[in-house]
C-alpha cells in the first residue's frame, strides 16, 4: 500500500497498551502493563504513505498539524514526524515498533523546541509540578513481551533546558532560610508544600539510561535567590527514585530572626521512594560524611575534636568555620563564651547533644572555685 493521505483528526489511543485497573492505580502512579504487546497486525501489508493529520491524540499528549512519514516492511514499522506542534512548541519525533522477533523491539526519538514544559508533562505524565519554555530531546530504544519488560529494558539518554519557569511545591530560598532549626531538630525545613513555589531562570540537565535506571549528574537550576545542583538515579522500569539537591543562596537571604546574611548556605536535599510516595527529607548521609571527613582532617592536623567537628559542619552548609583567632576572640574576659552566635556552634549542640554546653559547664564550675 502506497500514498498520501491528509486526515482532519486521528486518535491511536487505542493502540497502546495500558496499565491495569488495580487499587494502586487508583492511589497513585500505576504499575506497568504486563499485558502481552501483540504486533501481529504489523505483518498483514506493507506499506509507505505520506500523511498530515489536523490533530493527533496519543493518549493524553495532544499534537496538531503533523506531517508523517509511514514506512511498514515485514512487520516493521517506522514512523518520522518531520513536523508537529504541540503546546506551544514544534520540533520532530520518530517512533520505530519491530515485530519481526518473537520479543518486539521499539525506538522513541523526538526533539521539541519552545514547547511550554507544564502543559506537556502533565499531559504526558501527570506532573503538574513545573513551568518554563524550554527544549527536549529524547532517544530511547528497548525491548520487551509487555510494558512492564519494555520499562525494565530501556537503553538511550536524552537533555532539557528550561528557562523563565518555577518548580511548585518547595520554596528553597525559605528552606535554606530555616536550615539552622531544620537540622538542629532533624527537620525538613519549612518551603515545602502545597502554595511553596521556586521560580528559575533556567533549569537544564541531561540524562542516560541503562537498563531501565535514568542516571543524571549535571542538573543546574538558577534563580535570583539560589542555585540548585543535583544528581540521582531514577528507577523507571522499578518506578523508584534515589535523587540529591544542593541548594545554595547566592544572594543575601536572612536567616530566622534576620541576624545572618545566609549567602553561600548549602541545604542537602534528598528524595527518594515510589513514584506514589516520594519522600522528601535533609540528606543526613551527606551532612554525615562530610563531618567525619572534616572532624578528621581537622584533628590530624592538631585541632581541638569539638573545634574540628564544628568546623567541619560549618564547611559542609557554607556557614564556614572558625580560626584560632575568632576562638580567641570569643572569650571576652568576663567568662562569659560567645562561641554559641556561631550558627555551626548552634547546629552542633542540636545534632550532637550539645557538645559546647558540657564544656561551658565545665568551664563554670572552675571558674567559681566548686
Amino acid at each position: 500500500i502506497s500514498g498520501a493521505l491528509d486526515v482532519p483528526e486521528l486518535d491511536v489511543t487505542r493502540y497502546i497498551p495500558v496499565a491495569p485497573d488495580t487499587e494502586a492505580a487508583a492511589t497513585g502512579v500505576p504499575p506497568w502493563s504486563r499485558e502481552t504487546i501483540n504486533l501481529s497486525a504489523l505483518g498483514v501489508a506493507d506499506a509507505d504513505l505520506s500523511l498530515t493529520v489536523g490533530r493527533l491524540q496519543v493518549q493524553e499528549i495532544e499534537i496538531s498539524d503533523a506531517a508523517l512519514d509511514v514506512d511498514l516492511v515485514n512487520s516493521r514499522l517506522e514512523v518520522n514526524l518531520t513536523r508537529i506542534t504541540l503546546y506551544d512548541g514544534a520540533g520532530t519525533a520518530g517512533f520505530v515498533a519491530n515485530g519481526r522477533t518473537a520479543t518486539p523491539s521499539f525506538r522513541v526519538t523526538a526533539d521539541i523546541q519552545s514547547v511550554a514544559a507544564g502543559l506537556l508533562l502533565e499531559a504526558a505524565a501527570g506532573f503538574d509540578r513545573l513551568t518554563g519554555t524550554g527544549r527536549i530531546r529524547i532517544d530511547l530504544l528497548a525491548s520487551g513481551a509487555n510494558q512492564d519488560a519494555v520499562m525494565n529494558a530501556l537503553n538511550g539518554g536524552g537533555s532539557f533546558a528550561f528557562a523563565d519557569g518555577a518548580i511548585r511545591g518547595v520554596n528553597l530560598a525559605q528552606a535554606i532560610r530555616g536550615i539552622e532549626s531544620a537540622l538542629t531538630n532533624r527537620r525538613l525545613p519549612q518551603g515545602f508544600g502545597e502554595g511553596e513555589e521556586t521560580d528559575f531562570t533556567a533549569l537544564e540537565g541531561s540524562f542516560s539510561v541503562s537498563n531501565g535506571v535514568a542516571r543524571n549528574t549535571d542538573l543546574i537550576l538558577l534563580s535570583p535567590l539560589v542555585r540548585v545542583d543535583g544528581s540521582g538515579t531514577v528507577d523507571i522500569g522499578g518506578q523508584t527514585m534515589d535523587y540529591r539537591l544542593r541548594p545554595q543562596a547566592v544572594a543575601s537571604i536572612e536567616g530566622q530572626g534576620g541576624d545572618r546574611d545566609l549567602r553561600g548556605v548549602v541545604v542537602p536535599i534528598v528524595i527518594r521512594g515510589t513514584f506514589s510516595n516520594p519522600s522528601v527529607g535533609i540528606d543526613w548521609d551527606v551532612v554525615g560524611r562530610a563531618l567525619l571527613q572534616g572532624t578528621v582532617q581537622g584533628v590530624i592536623t592538631g585541632q581541638n575534636p569539638e573545634d574540628a567537628l564544628r568546623n567541619a559542619l560549618g564547611s559542609a552548609l557554607g556557614l564556614g568555620g572558625n580560626d584560632d583567632d575568632n576562638d580567641d576572640a570569643g572569650d571576652n574576659g568576663d567568662g562569659n563564651d560567645e562561641a554559641s552566635d556561631d550558627p555551626a556552634e548552634r547546629l552542633l549542640r542540636g545534632l550532637l547533644g550539645n557538645i559546647g554546653n558540657s564544656s561551658n559547664d565545665e568551664d563554670t564550675d572552675n571558674g567559681d572555685g566548686n
